[in-house]
């Protein structure tokens, strides 16, 4: 049999199956070397990197818009991954403007998927969720191999194999010790051996005997009941608002504070056990917090709320506006690169994704977060809640809570949805929240962690567009 090449083995969009050495484990349908060509291979100068336990996968675009390429079923759009792929859903758009900038409509990547895919090792220290191999030029059908591949990736900020080994090597037996230890900790799976455009694997004989591990799953307590019974009064400018919290307060239940009583325009409240989130928030509380926004979202109101903006892209439109009424050269500008690049994409990348449209607390913020000694979550200051899609609120508490990827997958998780798009309407409306609250709020009095907030969400902004080709942009002032 042949030995194959890197070139020959690139069919469609997926990535090719690599050979095993004589020796290595292997399954139906692996192909695999005799020990002569084994040998032939092994007398050959090459480089083996460990080989990683997750999901094979690549990432590309198609008319800007991100999508995935599966080794089962090819090319799979965003809104198509289920729950189980909210992580590398999150993980790309928290990436964005460097995937684009790395791979345009013209290459593909190819990487190992660490974060929640199915794996039999569990990686003591995983500090990456994606480690990218390999880069493919679309058109040519060709990959560029490693050392082009890692220096373009690891200039856009992603880790790529560490080399283990350089030379030749006697016999499979001698590179079996190399596979002892992870740069993730615990044993290794195996190695990935590159010999110019050839690749082969070596895969212990100990892991196909374990069996897959299962996706850890994080539980977040209810409320159950008020654990104090102390009083809140608080005060509102008119009716309207008074009215709109009471009838959230009551609808809310254990959920919220819970209403004791209402006069003119005063409202009392249960003062709510516990307190906000300190810090980083963690998955479990996250998760916690998920559950009862979910909750919260099921319930009903008797008052009639004004509906937000129906999608991600009125909000966009909106930021468009504001800037071209600001009339300074600036301003025409970001509004130039708002209508020419970032507007039709996230059109497209809403096309088709189902809006659930609920009544939302409307300024959720860690401040009107409370979590007790079970570690239950609710909420309280519901006098801005709205009718909106669910996933607007859930984009705004991405950023507003300062989750981390992990916590971001948790929260959206433990909603308890599981069409497998809300992770990604979420990041379409945090998409625009990084455009439209710098816009927004120009010219207004801020405190700093406020002003630090959107100065952050500006930068983000900011790099997406010039990503998407819109050119140096001016800091909007």
């Amino acid at each position: 049999m042949p030995i194959t090449t890197y070139p020959s083995l690139v069919y469609g969009t997926r990535y090719p199956a690599i050979p095993h050495l004589h020796g290595s484990a292997f399954t139906d349908g692996d192909v695999v070397l005799s020990e002569a060509q084994t040998r032939a291979v092994l007398r050959r100068r090459f480089v083996a990197y460990e080989k990683l336990d997750g999901l094979n996968v690549g990432l590309s675009f198609r008319d800007q818009v991100p999508v995935v390429h599966s080794r089962v079923h090819g090319v799979v759009p965003l809104a198509r991954l289920g729950p189980t792929f909210w992580p590398l859903v999150d993980f790309i758009f928290d990436r964005l403007d460097a995937l684009w900038q790395l791979l345009g409509d013209r290459y593909a990547v190819f990487g190992e998927w660490l974060e929640g895919a199915p794996a039999r090792l569990r990686y003591p220290r995983r500090d990456v969720p994606f480690v990218g191999f390999d880069l493919v030029d679309l058109a040519a059908r060709t990959f560029l191999g490693p050392g082009p591949s890692h220096r373009r990736l690891r200039e856009a900020g992603f880790a790529v194999p560490e080399p283990v080994f350089q030379g030749t090597a006697r016999s499979v037996e001698a590179l079996w010790p190399l596979t002892r230890r992870s740069r993730f900790g615990g044993p290794a799976e195996g190695l990935v051996l590159v010999q110019g455009a050839r690749c082969f694997k070596l895969v212990r004989d100990d892991y196909l005997d374990r069996p897959v591990l299962p996706r850890p799953t994080v539980r977040a307590p209810l409320p159950r009941r008020f654990e104090r019974d102390a009083h809140v009064t608080k005060r509102f400018g008119d009716t309207t608002a008074l009215a709109v919290e009471a009838d959230r307060l009551r609808a809310a239940g254990a959920l919220g504070p819970g209403l004791v009583a209402t006069s003119g325009r005063t409202l009392v409240m249960r003062r709510l056990p516990g307190r906000p989130p300190r810090g980083s928030i963690t998955s479990a509380q996250a998760a916690a917090i998920g559950r009862s926004l979910n909750a919260l979202h099921r319930r009903g109101t008797r008052v009639s709320l004004a509906s937000l903006e129906a999608s991600a892209t009125d909000h966009l439109r909106r930021a468009l506006a504001l800037l071209q009424a600001s009339g300074d050269a600036g301003s025409k500008r970001w509004a130039r690169a708002l209508r020419e690049r970032l507007l039709p994409l996230v059109r497209r990348l809403e096309h088709g994704l189902e809006r659930v449209e609920v009544v939302c607390h409307g300024d959720l913020k860690r401040e009107h977060v409370r979590i007790d000694a079970r570690g239950a979550v609710r909420f309280l200051d519901f006098e801005r809640a709205l009718v909106a899609d669910a996933a607007w609120e859930v984009g705004a508490a991405f950023e507003r809570l300062e989750l981390s990827p992990r916590a971001r997958v948790a929260l959206c998780r433990a909603m308890g949805d599981d069409d497998g798009t809300r992770m990604l309407r979420a990041w379409l409306y945090r998409l625009v929240w990084w455009v439209l609250h710098p816009v927004a709020l120009r010219g207004e009095r801020r405190t700093e962690p406020v002003e630090r907030f959107l100065r952050d969400g500006e930068a983000r902004a900011r790099a997406l567009l010039e990503a998407l080709g819109a050119g140096r942009l001016p800091q909007l002032r």
